[in-house]
């Protein structure tokens, strides 16, 4: 009776490969297709295609469940099952790094599908602002009809443009590696994928989505050789994604046939899913569900579903699509600029009079801000003449930087580092700009910038990662051309290039659209930033200065 078995098991296993040594997975790729390839915004989308991790700013660990469809399996009930858990770490000025471990086999005693181990590890990187390379190498192990094994690798490139397009290309399982030793005479090869596709990404406030389509050429099977290729579109849409909490619906269809022989298989079908997301501090907790027929009809025979179920934990569980049409972002960039006009007077005459011997009476006069940067510059080994300092404050144009101190910035604190207490404020130091008279506490923020463009459609993320516990209501984040001497709510909205502001904590993505408060483009340049909040009992709180450099 087992020999039997053994012998109708054998012939079965033509049916088990196509999707137990089958890569992909993951809930959102469930729900969309292969086309999700051209986002692999979370753990599993490393192994559709590495070079997008480049573009993942943070960690995300995930783990996830398939109650597979039991279609083709005839001789014994089975309960076939797919399971992962990923993981996801970027590491600043390095890339991002990213560990799956797959399962896929059966629960049922007595069953005809081997157990697949899989162990995948891959790297991403950006090399510029829209451009991201990535490869994965990975491990296969069979077990129950023998003791076989795999090594293989996969390559992908990503291009993300500001004004939404995406597009990718990626290859999987490049050498076609063979599972050894063979078993009971059948050559067996990992299935290799090359895929290709585009889509564009569209947000706004409250809402964000991404339109996908793609192409994927396959070639599988024991002995005799498989080919297919399909083609897939898919769309994902996210709602309130900048609120606590924020859902997603996806959808998508697969279109192709796989040829054996002189017989076609159909391999056509939809897919479906949706997520629920919920942030926790600065992560976010989201639990996916996909739908996916596979396939829908294949000679003739409707095909039951598979059913996936996924929970991601992590920094960034939100996808980000990008940014609206800065034109129409403007407005929002704009705070009040009521000091500007007062400094902008053309009777400044007082300070020149008094230049470098009286200092104090300087503060009786209603210009207090503009004196008050004389006076520090006076401070400095190279204010010697500060004649040259003064004219160039009485003459500035709105916009224009007056009395600024370059320095080198200071390095700033690890990404991932755990944060510390309240406890351990600090009143904020620095040696290029006097924050005493603001009496802002130290706000150890560790903070990147990235998706930088200087096309007309720009995106320009600031991420933020709080180093310490503090419960803001408020917060702004400053842009400035250079640094200035003195800090004060006046002074900073004076100079600022431009504001960001919002309620409540910090997000982890803070987005400048590249737009003046006048409405024009940002010039190309380098531009230094620092992050400010309040608390609940009043107290002001400020990051200490960094910069970027605008292309």
């Amino acid at each position: 009776m087992k020999k039997s078995l053994g012998v109708i098991l054998t012939l079965l296993l033509a049916a088990a490969p196509v999707t137990a040594a089958d890569f992909l997975t993951g809930a959102r790729g469930g729900g969309m297709g292969f086309s999700y390839f051209l986002l692999s915004d979370d753990p599993s989308g490393a192994l559709y295609n590495p070079s997008a991790l480049g573009f993942i700013k943070g960690w995300q660990t995930q783990v996830m469940y398939e109650r597979m469809t039991d279609y083709d399996y005839q001789v014994v009930e089975e309960k076939p099952y797919y399971g992962q858990f990923g993981f996801v770490y970027h590491l600043p000025g390095t890339g991002t790094f990213a560990l799956n471990s797959i399962q896929s086999g059966s629960f049922s005693k007595l069953t005809n599908i081997p157990t697949f181990n899989h162990l995948a590890i891959s790297y991403g990187r950006q090399v510029s602002g829209n451009w991201a390379f990535g490869g994965t190498l990975k491990y296969l192990a069979e077990h129950g009809f023998g003791e076989r094994t795999a090594l293989d690798g996969d390559l992908g490139l990503s291009f993300r443009a500001p004004v939404g397009v995406v597009a990718a290309l990626a290859a999987e399982n490049l050498a076609g590696s063979k599972l050894s030793p063979e078993y009971m005479g059948l050559n067996e090869s990992l299935p290799r994928r090359f895929r290709g596709g585009v889509g564009y990404l569209v947000s706004a406030e409250k809402f964000q989505g991404a339109m996908l389509v793609s192409e994927q050429m396959e070639e599988w099977g024991l002995n005799e050789k498989v080919t297919a290729t399909l083609t897939n579109v898919g769309t994902e849409w996210w709602f309130l994604q900048n609120g606590k909490f924020s859902f997603a619906v996806r959808t998508g269809y697969t279109f192709g046939k796989a040829v054996q022989a002189d017989e076609k298989l159909d391999y056509s079908g939809p897919t479906a899913g949706t997520s629920l997301n919920y942030r926790i501090g600065f992560n976010d907790l989201r639990l996916d569900y996909a739908w996916q027929a596979y396939p829908l009809e294949t000679n003739g025979e409707s095909a039951p579903a598979s059913h996936y179920v996924a929970l991601t934990f992590g920094w960034g569980g939100v996808p980000f699509f990008g940014q609206r049409n800065p034109k129409a972002e403007a407005p929002k960039t704009e705070t009040p600029r009521v000091e500007a006009p007062k400094a902008a007077t053309p009777k400044v005459e007082t300070p020149k009079a008094e230049a470098p011997k009286v200092e104090v009476p300087q503060v009786a006069t209603p210009k207090v801000e503009a004196p008050k940067i004389v006076a520090q510059k006076a401070e400095t080994p190279n204010a010697e003449t500060p004649k040259a300092e003064v004219p160039k404050a009485e003459t500035a144009k709105a916009g224009a930087p007056i009395a600024f101190q370059p320095a080198k910035e200071p390095q700033p604190a690890k990404l991932f580092a755990k944060p510390g207490k309240i406890e351990e404020e600090a009143a904020l130091k620095d040696k290029d700009t006097d924050f005493q008279e603001a009496e802002f506490k130290q706000f150890n923020v560790a903070m990147e910038v990235n998706s930088i463009a200087s096309m007309d459609f720009r995106r320009i993320v600031f991420y933020v990662r709080p180093q310490q516990v503090v419960k803001t209501v408020s917060w702004k984040l400053f842009i400035f051309k250079a640094k200035i001497k003195a800090w004060s709510e006046a002074e900073a909205g004076r100079w600022a290039v431009a504001t960001v502001e919002g309620k409540g904590v910090p997000p982890i993505n803070v987005v400048w659209n590249g737009t003046e408060t006048s409405g024009e483009f940002a010039a190309a340049g380098k531009y230094y930033y620092i992050l400010t909040a309040e608390d609940t009992k009043g107290q002001r709180y400020a990051t200490e200065w960094f910069n970027f450099k605008l292309e």
